[in-house]
């Protein structure tokens, strides 16, 4: 099928989420067995992994998040997540059938507008990873010292758009001798790190937003007082205040008093890091 759920213990592509669980709760001591009570990690991935066979990074990603006590639900394609279908494969009774999404996609840069439909995305209202596999060799990877591949641009920037998060490269090229050709191949380390992250995200999910603590980062281009809160000309402290606010709405824990853009303004001249004397 042109969409479909994936899993390296069965024999065939499951076509929605119902012939998957059907298969997936079905305890034969061939796979793991699905438990509605522990966290569900969705994936979504290319078709042509599938194809070529080369889905040695989804296959990581399930035996690591199994191994654990998880439960996956791993389909193709990646677009899945901006598509009407999402709901057919990643959704139970008009409810998410996950608690986290990784996306192995190579990003949209050529469908940008793509990612700025995010309705069925926000239906699904879960956090959203992009995991990256390379196009360039492991090695080459390991010895650079950008931690990029040449597709940065459609798998990082244009994903940022999209809501999604974290972008840890997990896999990457290995030559084969065999075939005389380089093969996607996961990178353990990176796939257990991510895998990491997701439980984290999909615990933190379940945790109350009064006990959750939230760093905000503000960008600071230059030291000096004449540089403090400025990007582009964009309100940086009114959309602060802003954020402060819509958090307090939503039971974030921020103390007595929220400050006014005036007093963050004056808050970080006085106490923020990298700011010089000087204006």
């Amino acid at each position: 099928p042109e969409e479909g759920i994936y899993h390296p213990g069965a024999d065939r592509i499951f076509e929605n989420l119902t012939e998957y669980l059907e298969w997936y709760e079905d305890d034969t001591g061939t796979h793991h067995v699905y438990n509605p009570d522990n966290l569900t990690i969705g994936i979504v991935f290319w078709k042509e992994r599938y194809g070529t066979g080369e889905t040695g990074v989804v296959d990581k990603f399930i035996e690591t998040i199994e191994e654990r006590g998880g439960n996956v639900i791993a389909a193709y394609p990646p677009f899945l997540l901006f598509e009407e279908n999402i709901t057919k494969i990643f959704m139970k009774d008009d409810e998410p059938a996950v608690d986290i999404m990784i996306d192995l996609g190579l990003g949209m840069g050529p469908l940008s507008v793509m990612v700025k439909q995010r309705r069925y995305l926000e239906l699904l209202d879960v956090p959203v990873m992009k995991c990256i596999e390379l196009y360039s060799p492991i090695e080459e990877w390991k010895n650079g010292t950008t931690g990029k591949g040449p597709y940065f641009n459609m798998q990082i920037p244009v994903m940022e758009i999209a809501g999604e998060t974290e972008f840890i490269v997990v896999g990457g090229r290995v030559y084969n001798e065999t075939y005389d050709v380089s093969l996607l191949q996961p990178i353990n380390s990176q796939v257990e790190w991510a895998v990491d992250r997701a439980f984290s995200w999909g615990n933190l999910h379940y945790k109350n937003n009064s006990e959750k603590k939230v760093a905000i980062i503000y960008y600071h281009h230059s030291v000096g007082n004449d540089s403090c809160l400025v990007a582009s000309n964009l309100d940086v402290a009114p959309s602060i205040v802003n954020l402060l606010h819509a958090m307090e709405d939503r039971g974030y824990t921020l103390g007595d008093d929220i400050p006014t853009d005036k007093e963050l303004l004056d808050l970080v001249l006085k106490q923020g890091r990298n700011i010089g004397i000087w204006v």
